[in-house]
């Protein structure tokens, strides 16, 4: 992501989680992809947002035990390298 306008123009961010996760995707199969990308719009789909707590969301996706070892190593590396951003 890169900053457009203001105090912070021009600056880039998560760009290497961006390219892994872009990465991962790019090794799974076509039916792999359908059911990993659930949108491919960011307009309009909050499920959650302020005043939506408690809100229970059905399952969706793609199901990490239903890939190979590779692919799940790379989940597992994607999965850390957001974890390691945390404070």
């Amino acid at each position: 992501m890169i900053a457009t306008w203001g105090k912070y123009e021009g600056r880039v961010i998560l760009q290497h989680e961006q390219n892994q996760g872009l990465d991962m995707l790019r090794t799974l199969t076509e039916a792999q992809r359908k059911k990993a990308i659930l949108n491919f719009s960011k307009t309009g789909s909050n499920l959650t947002e302020a005043f939506k707590d408690n809100v229970v969301l059905d399952y969706a996706g793609l199901r990490a035990g239903g890939i190979n070892g590779r692919e799940r190593r790379q989940l597992v590396d994607l999965i850390e390298l957001y974890v390691a951003n945390m404070d």
